[in-house]
């Protein structure tokens, strides 16, 4: 388990590991700071200053959400309710936040205190990326193999999720996801997800259609017969 704190504050951030060799790959538009990655420096999203509040007394000394996959980390879940949120997002660069780490051994209860740096946070999205947590791959191997008390082996174990970055050009990345799912891989890209919505609203639209043309269908065929009797009423007068 996991708490992201600061001060009495505690908050909560997906954490993910990146090599700091690919960040110029990332195309990461910052506020504030630099895209730099080193021994305990983290960049974080714009909304993970906002997710901070005091915390209530059932969640002292209970610790954060659960750990996630083998690249990321979750600190208190987003669905907590029952906090006081903060009057104001915090502005935490060159700041230096907490992650109190839990776990379970045969001695009992271990708790671990680790302290980043916050060397940059990034513009904003709009998006879940906004509450994401960047460190360097090294650290995070670090916190994992204290968390599950062994070093994660990357090649055998392999990744949860892998984020392929293309140009930005709907053709190119039409053709990325193809043959991403060609090789049996589950893709998700922006231009798919557009997509997909186009596809309901096509479907949404058809059927307001049908339900549109079936009512005018009724209403021609009551003015047809409305028509009829009244010609007929009037012929046999």
């Amino acid at each position: 388990q996991s708490v992201l704190k600061y001060n009495r504050l505690e908050g909560f951030g997906s954490i993910y590991g990146i090599d700091p060799l690919v960040l110029p790959d990332m195309n990461f538009e910052l506020s504030e700071g630099s895209a730099t990655l080193g021994a305990g420096a983290v960049i974080i999203g714009s909304g993970v200053g906002s997710g901070f509040s005091e915390a209530s007394d059932s969640d002292q000394g209970q610790g954060g959400g659960p750990t996630g996959g083998p690249r990321m980390m979750f600190g208190p879940g987003a669905q907590a309710s029952d906090t006081e949120s903060t009057t104001e997002a915090l502005d935490l660069y060159g700041k230096t936040i907490q992650l109190e780490l839990t776990r379970m051994s045969e001695d009992g209860q271990e708790n671990r205190t680790v302290r980043l740096r916050v060397a940059g946070v990034l513009a904003s999205s709009g998006g879940n990326e906004d509450y994401n947590i960047y460190m360097s791959m090294k650290d995070l191997d670090s916190l994992l193999a204290w968390s599950r008390q062994e070093r994660p082996n990357w090649v055998q174990d392999g990744y949860s999720q892998v984020m392929v970055i293309a140009e930005q050009d709907a053709d190119v990345t039409l053709a990325v996801t193809e043959e991403i799912t060609n090789r049996g891989y589950f893709t998700m890209s922006t231009t798919s997800i557009v997509e997909s919505l186009n596809s309901v609203y096509a479907i949404i639209e058809a059927v307001l259609g049908g339900v549109a043309s079936i009512a005018l269908l009724v209403a021609a065929i009551g003015i047809a017969n409305t028509m009829v009797m009244s010609v007929l009423e009037r012929t046999r007068e």
